[in-house]
């Protein structure tokens, strides 16, 4: 493995011809699209009784009765009652209700007549021809696959029982298992439940039932009572930067353990809409998104966790249109951040070694490697939260943060080279600064920190890094904000 000053235009072009092999093409199968982020969406109705507890969007189209909220209350999500986000969700459940009742079944995996208590299942698509009923644990064995997907499609009614659960094992991930009912779906009191229930009716969860989940109606309503259904969360990646030239930072969210991406495109740190990026493999991660061709648009930068390759994909509003390879890194030697800092327009990168606290920059024209830069070793226990223009030189900053004390700092740059520090004070180490960017249109690099124990998060709006303002962008915020402005 190399140190990152050894290479230059030592590109590898068989990495450009193995990505159809590693996956790197943004890949199209089924999924929620807009309605990934409800928890509860029917077409009619969704009624509540009694003191629900409920992890995201609750939405209905093109009906427009939504009951029982309070009592009921709704966490990272708000309310849509056949407004502009309801109406685009239901009509992505029905296009994904139909893809997951398309997928072929192998005849080995066909279930009529059998119970699901009791059974376990490894990742595939299982067949019920008519009616299914669960009356005992039902556990889904990913296999270690953290990408793994289990789809049970059942013809005509589902029905659990009081004693019923759900387990996932070996990785198996709750926003990767879906039930596409064919009429109608009940769940029974004090059930515990885990999944995606797509049903071509209507979905009950009968009185103490517990779904870590999604309830989604395409023809009828969705009915709660004293429930607690969450919606299966995305995590924030690494990295922030404008997709949409507005001037706005935008946000990539990514699933770790099924490998989906998406951006939200964002105005003053508040959500506008989100492009989905499509599944890439688990072992390619979003090292850093930045300009890398000078077309004001920002593009993302993959890193392979297991074989060290780099990879630039050009984005334009967001969307693929080109990459290029950047060979064979190293799997020691990490992107700790992307950003222009020698102010000729183009990205470059920031290494860091965790091992050793050694950095560098590489200076990129069109995401090819110009020339490198030291950077000062630190001790291990600094790392690079990211990079970004702190202090409207044109000149990208680096933002550290000290694993052991919490302590986070700016180092301003000119050229690579550093002229001074800015402390920004100790913070918390459940929270994590998810990316530095400029989310105000002020020329000035902000921060948003991630709350790892909620995933809470808050945007820190900095002016030659010393804090302005705060706001909050938790997904409630962000959709009550959107349906203020509209």
């Amino acid at each position: 493995m190399k140190h990152p000053s050894s290479f230059h235009r030592g590109f590898l072009p068989a990495v450009l011809l193995a990505l159809a092999t590693v996956g790197i093409y943004p890949a199209i199968g089924q999924n929620l699209g807009t309605a990934d982020s409800y928890a509860a969406l029917a077409a009619t109705t969704v009624t509540n009784t009694g003191a629900t507890l409920v992890s995201g969007d609750v939405g209905v189209s093109p009906g427009s009765a939504i009951t029982g909220f309070p009592p009921g209350q709704i966490s990272n999500g708000a309310i849509h009652a056949n407004d502009g986000p309801a109406v685009k969700a239901h009509a992505d459940l029905a296009t994904a209700y139909t893809a997951f009742a398309g997928l072929a079944s192998p005849p080995a995996n066909n279930r009529s007549g059998a119970d699901l208590g009791g059974m376990t299942l490894t990742p595939g698509v299982y067949k019920f021809n008519t009616a299914a009923t669960l009356s005992a644990r039902l556990t889904l064995d990913a296999k270690g696959d953290a990408a793994a997907r289990f789809v049970i499609q059942i013809g005509t009614t589902f029905v659990t029982s009081s004693s019923s659960s759900v387990v996932l094992v070996n990785g198996a991930n709750a926003r990767n298992v879906f039930f596409q009912v064919g009429s109608s779906a009940t769940l029974g009191s004090g059930s515990s439940f885990i999944g995606n229930i797509l049903a071509h009716t209507s979905v009950t969860a009968v009185s103490t039932s517990r779904i870590n989940g999604r309830l989604l109606a395409v023809n009828g309503a969705v009915t709660l009572d004293t429930n607690q259904l969450t919606r299966p969360m995305l995590r924030t990646a690494g990295s922030k930067a404008d997709f949409d030239r507005d001037g706005d930072a935008d946000f990539i969210f990514e699933n770790v353990q099924t490998g989906e991406r998406t951006i939200w495109l964002l105005q003053n740190g508040q959500y506008q809409s989100s492009i989905a990026l499509g599944t890439v493999q688990i072992e390619w991660k979003i090292a850093s998104a930045a300009d890398f061709n000078a077309d004001g648009y920002a593009d993302i930068l993959w890193e392979n966790t297991r074989t060290g390759e780099h990879i630039v994909w050009f984005l334009q509003n967001g969307r693929y249109f080109d990459r290029r390879s950047m060979g064979i890194i190293s799997t020691v030697w990490h992107t700790a951040s992307a950003a222009d800092f020698n102010a000729d327009g183009y990205a470059d990168i920031v290494w860091e070694n965790v091992n050793t606290g050694q950095h560098s920059i590489w200076l990129l024209k069109n995401a090819e490697h110009q020339k490198t830069l030291g950077l000062p070793t630190t001790s291990t226990a600094l790392q690079i939260s990211g990079a970004a223009d702190a202090n409207d030189n044109g000149h990208a900053d680096l933002v550290w943060s000290n694993r052991n004390t919490g302590e986070r700092s700016i180092w301003f740059l000119k050229n690579g080279i550093r002229e001074s520090i800015a402390s920004l004070g100790t913070v918390p180490p459940e929270w994590k600064i998810a990316g530095v960017a400029d989310f105000n249109a002020d020329r000035h690099a902000d921060l948003v920190w991630e709350n790892q124990a909620s995933g809470k998060r808050t945007v820190w709006f900095l002016k030659n890094g010393v804090r302005q303002s705060i706001v909050s962008v938790t997904r409630t915020t962000l959709l009550t904000q959107k349906i203020a402005v509209h």
